[in-house]
């Protein structure tokens, strides 16, 4: 099995077993992994750096045994950074994706798909995103991108602004932006008030169970995972599913593209895409809502008959 080591942010990082296929079907080994992150790492860091870190890792491949790991392994090195985070019951000490040594040496322990939160540790208890996840019950990609844009008519009536994502997986994620002054309680509700009106408006097209067996054909607004703890993957993370799709930030514009889905973009064709267009993200950081009067006008709209 091959391996070497490689030098990022003063740390050498030995990586090992390259040539281990991790996605059978199309091929796609630990050495593409590796270098694909080592390589996405500056346009990402400034999304990841101080969300504690929920890792999903496939040591053999995605077609064998895989976990969800939220805690640092005792052999993790000691230059990567971490956060205790306080649960119900106790702590749990996480990583945080601060470099781009993190990110290879993560790779490296076969770390396929990264999961982030949605609050940064120095406010951890206020979220700087509120986040929809628009998860279909059935393959329909054109019922899928309507309620997309059932989403964006309210949040632009709302008069807030919302960035969309593939998930690499199923569905879309829309994000806003926040001023971190609402605890995780108020944007939970808040988002829950929002799903819930759209659900009401359209109940052909839009429902807010989580269980599968009451949604029927319906699109689920995902509201819940605004809450303190939990996570959402992250923009540009692989997703551990044959052909090594990746969550990736779109322009409004794109969902009019027919050909689109949520797994329209992957590890082999993602970085002809960025070198031909500007990521849709880069101008997110600019803009920080507060919900006050968002949720004035949305309480008026639940209101009206």
């Amino acid at each position: 099995m091959s391996s070497k080591g490689i030098q990022i942010d003063g740390h050498i990082i030995d990586v090992s077993h390259l040539d281990k296929v991790l996605f059978p079907k199309s091929g796609i080994t630990k050495e593409e992994l590796v270098t694909y992150y080592n390589n996405i790492s500056s346009m990402v860091l400034p999304l990841y750096e101080n969300r504690p870190l929920t890792m999903q890792r496939c040591p053999d491949g995605i077609d064998k045994q895989n976990f969800i790991q939220k805690g640092v392994p005792d052999y993790f090195p000691p230059w990567i950074d971490r956060y205790k985070l306080t649960k119900e019951k106790g702590t749990i000490e996480q990583v945080l994706v601060n470099n781009a040594a993190t990110m290879a040496y993560l790779a490296n322990q076969a770390c396929i798909t990264f999961h982030l939160g949605l609050s940064q540790v120095d406010k951890i208890h206020y979220p700087n995103y509120l986040i929809f996840d628009l998860d279909p019950s059935i393959e329909d990609i054109v019922l899928l991108k309507k309620v997309v844009k059932y989403v964006k008519e309210l949040i632009d009536h709302l008069e807030l602004k919302g960035f969309i994502k593939t998930t690499g997986s199923r569905g879309f994620h829309i994000y806003i932006p926040l001023k971190r002054e609402h605890t995780f309680e108020k944007v939970h509700d808040f988002a829950k008030v929002f799903a819930t009106y759209l659900s009401k408006k359209y109940p052909q097209e839009i429902t807010i169970e989580q269980s599968k067996s009451k949604r029927e054909k319906r699109v689920l607004i995902d509201y819940a995972r605004n809450s303190y703890g939990l996570s959402v993957v992250a923009p540009y993370s692989i997703r551990a599913i044959e052909g090594a799709p990746i969550a990736t930030p779109l322009d409004w514009e794109e969902l009019k593209d027919k050909d689109l889905t949520s797994q329209s973009y992957n590890i082999k064709n993602i970085f002809e895409r960025l070198k031909m267009k500007k990521d849709p993200w880069r101008e997110m950081g600019t803009y920080h809502f507060s919900l006050e009067s968002a949720q004035s006008t949305l309480i008026e709209l639940m209101d009206k008959p």
